[in-house]
């Protein structure tokens, strides 16, 4: 028996091309990083509220959407691992080289109610979402309960983050 192996044709790579394009792209995302700044700022200001506020109601859900349409088409596509490996790899990848690299770089000041109540919180709520993944159940429409408290608690820290401490 005859194997018939047939080659693709590779398409030849503009390297110069794609490397300006890259460049671009880094640019862009430079700039729109800076607006993002200068512009959260500029509402703290307006609004008489901290910086971390703007940034933990505004930015933080701002910067989680790409996740969250990554582990929705994970979803659909019956691809759990998938979904659950992007939100994982992105709550270490964010504190860890983000907090990292900002901290070589420019170095952090604390508000006091970061450490006292968005630190805890946080730490609370990812022991809760390891809860419900280590407990083998399944978070989904057939048991909604967990998502639900999941998305509650969420609401929660929104609500008290505005009333009580901003």
């Amino acid at each position: 028996i005859k194997h018939e192996i047939k080659h693709k044709k590779q398409k030849h790579i503009n390297a110069p091309k794609h490397v300006a394009i890259a460049i671009l792209c880094l640019a862009i995302l430079i700039v729109g990083g800076k607006l993002v700044v200068d512009n959260a700022e500029a509402l703290a200001a307006q609004f008489r509220v901290s910086q971390s506020l703007i940034g933990i109601l505004i930015i933080g859900p701002g910067s989680a959407l790409p996740e969250l349409s990554v582990a929705i088409s994970g979803m659909k596509k019956k691809a759990s691992g998938i979904s659950l490996g992007a939100l994982l790899g992105s709550n270490i990848t964010a504190p860890l080289l983000s907090f990292g690299l900002g901290a070589m770089m420019a170095g952090y000041s604390f508000e006091e109610n970061l450490l006292w109540f968005d630190m805890p919180f946080w730490l609370m709520a990812t022991a809760l979402a390891a809860l419900f993944i280590w407990t083998g159940r399944r978070i989904g429409r057939k048991n909604p309960l967990e998502g639900l408290g999941l998305v509650s608690l969420f609401g929660a820290f929104v609500l008290l983050k505005i009333f009580l401490f901003h």
